[in-house]
């Protein structure tokens, strides 16, 4: 007996590659964000609190 398998089209290998690529770049982005976001609340380059009241 013959195994069959359904092969995706090259059209399908596109549109799977692109998708991922998509989903990829949306990801890291958002944890670029992220770091961005944390980095700026975590108050880096600002004066320290003792020197606030100087």
């Amino acid at each position: 007996m013959q195994k069959i398998t359904k092969e995706p089209t090259k059209a399908q290998q596109r549109w799977r590659s692109i998708g991922w690529f998509v989903l990829k770049t949306l990801f890291y982005f958002g944890i670029l964000l992220a770091l961005v976001y944390l980095y700026e609340y975590s108050g880096v380059g600002s004066a320290h609190f003792i020197y606030n009241e100087f």
